[in-house]
């Protein structure tokens, strides 16, 4: 599994679209068919987006309510994986 990161500022955009800024495998095996075990415990695959990503071109004056996001990818692993 592989999870993409896009920032509007940051991601240059293609004729396809964007291209992602970050790509963190979270699975067992990468796209590469190569046996991946760096997401094997909570926090040890983490993503953080920060608010220049996710507030890029709001109107008003920051501080905006989110700081920065951080997700976990752990959770969502396992999640997959007992409804594989």
């Amino acid at each position: 599994m592989t999870f993409y990161k896009f920032c509007r500022r940051r991601s240059r955009r293609t004729r396809n679209g964007y291209h992602p800024i970050q790509a963190i495998e979270f699975g067992n095996i990468t796209t590469r068919q190569r046996p991946y075990n760096g997401c094997s415990a909570p926090n040890t695959c983490t993503l953080t987006i920060n608010r220049a990503c996710i507030y890029v071109d709001c109107p008003g004056v920051p501080p905006y309510p989110i700081q920065n996001a951080v997700i976990d990818l752990y959770p969502i692993q396992q999640a997959i994986f007992r409804n594989m």
